[in-house]
């Protein structure tokens, strides 16, 4: 059995904001949910399994309960393992800044779509997020200088659509003017979890002019392909370039989610991608109420769902960072 690097762990479904591109936040989470003692079981079958191995916390927004992501942060932090998660950076004070750096996840990203106020606040819902969220950024730098023993990293990350994609070099130099550890890029997906017929707000904020869209990307990548602050690399720009293109192209076979992570539902169903129910049938490899991790990644309908994603051609793992090494 090949041990996974990444334990994603679902800990919430809910969300404060009312993204446009994602419709968590019609969601509330079931009253079965995995509480706080299953979760932390899961850890521990986890670093069993791989002690070196990286929590990841997940969700809508991770943040949403701050009294039980603070407990499970500083349990992975007693295991001597490290997590990560992703925020919107939305409902922080100074304390729970603070609090981030001394008990949360060792690598931080905070969503931040644009440096244009009007930009982030529409694709994210809410009039006052832009400031919000980078008043958080500031407070998480400025308790990640105040303890750099913490070793904590603080990372920006923004969706690429229409609307952003003519200032992103600007966008970049803003968010280097933060102080952060760096900036990353997704392009827009179709509507997560989208609670219409018609994926209106897709069909609607997509390059609207594909070839000038990658045109900027190259030229972006020219000028920061050896800025060590700019995660992007050539093959990512060439993958973005194919999904301007077409968002449903699909690839060589190039995603190693189901030997790299696995994936601990918000009920503990387990999976080895985010994306492996559509092509499964809707069905798990097992739950972590009825068998330890270690047996549902060992047992014959995980080996199954293996080499049936060997040959995924989906090109989501590539946009999420499954690539194989």
């Amino acid at each position: 059995m090949r041990i996974p690097r990444y334990l994603y762990l679902t800990i919430t479904r809910e969300c404060n904001l009312r993204c446009q591109q994602c419709h968590f936040w019609t969601y509330k989470d079931p009253p079965d949910r995995l509480q706080i003692d299953e979760l932390k079981y899961v850890i521990d079958q986890f670093c069993e399994l791989n002690p070196d191995g990286i929590v990841v916390f997940n969700g809508a927004e991770t943040t949403m309960r701050k009294d039980e992501f603070f407990e499970l942060s500083r349990y992975v932090r007693s295991k001597g393992m490290i997590s990560t998660c992703v925020t919107n950076g939305y409902n922080y004070d100074e304390a729970a800044c603070e609090q981030m750096i001394l008990e949360g996840p060792r690598y931080i990203t905070v969503s931040l779509d644009s440096h244009i106020p009007e930009v982030h606040n529409r694709l994210r819902g809410r009039g006052d997020v832009f400031e919000k969220t980078v008043g958080t950024i500031k407070g998480l730098v400025k308790f990640r200088n105040k303890y750099p023993e913490q070793k904590v990293e603080i990372t920006v990350i923004a969706i690429i659509f229409d609307e952003n994609i003519e200032s992103l070099g600007e966008y970049i130099e803003f968010v280097r003017s933060l102080n952060v550890d760096g900036v990353l890029f997704q392009m827009m997906s179709p509507t997560f979890v989208n609670a219409n017929k018609e994926d209106k707000f897709f069909t609607n904020h997509f390059f609207k002019d594909k070839e000038r869209a990658k045109t900027i990307l190259e030229e972006l990548f020219l000028k920061y392909k050896d800025d060590h602050f700019v995660f992007l690399r050539g093959n990512d720009i060439e993958w973005f370039k194919a999904y301007i293109d077409n968002p449903e192209f699909l690839t060589e076979p190039a995603c190693d989610s189901h030997n790299k992570n696995v994936f601990v539902e918000l009920t503990g169903d387990v999976v080895l991608c985010a994306h492996m129910r559509n092509f499964n049938d809707g069905l798990c490899i097992g739950n972590v109420r009825e068998k330890r991790l270690r047996e549902i990644l060992d047992s014959d309908i995980s080996n199954k769902m293996k080499l049936l994603m060997e040959q995924c051609h989906r090109n989501c793992g590539l946009l999420a960072c499954h690539k194989k090494d």
